[in-house]
C-alpha cells in the first residue's frame, strides 16, 4: 500500500524509538487498538438498539398509522 523497503521501515522504527523513546513506543499498539475499539464502539450500541424487542406502544403506533394509511386509500379510491 506505502510501497515501504526494509530500510525505510528501519529509519521510521528508529525515529520513533527516538523521539518516543521504548517506553512509549511499546505502549503505542494498544491506543492504536483502544482507538479504534472506541471508533466502532457506536456502530455496536446502534445494532444492539437495532435487534432489541419492540415495546407495547411501538406497536400499537404502527398499528395506528398502518390503520391510516389503509383507510386513506380506501377513502381515495371510494371518490373515483
Amino acid at each position: 500500500m506505502f510501497n515501504l523497503g526494509l530500510g525505510e521501515i528501519v529509519v521510521l522504527l528508529l525515529l520513533g524509538l527516538i523521539l518516543l523513546g521504548s517506553g512509549k513506543l511499546s505502549d503505542l499498539p494498544g491506543a492504536f487498538a483502544r482507538a479504534r475499539s472506541n471508533a466502532w464502539r457506536p456502530n455496536r450500541e446502534r445494532r444492539r438498539v437495532a435487534r432489541a424487542p419492540w415495546t407495547r406502544s411501538e406497536w400499537f403506533l404502527v398499528g395506528a398509522v398502518l390503520t391510516l394509511a389503509s383507510l386513506s386509500l380506501a377513502i381515495a379510491g371510494a371518490r373515483r
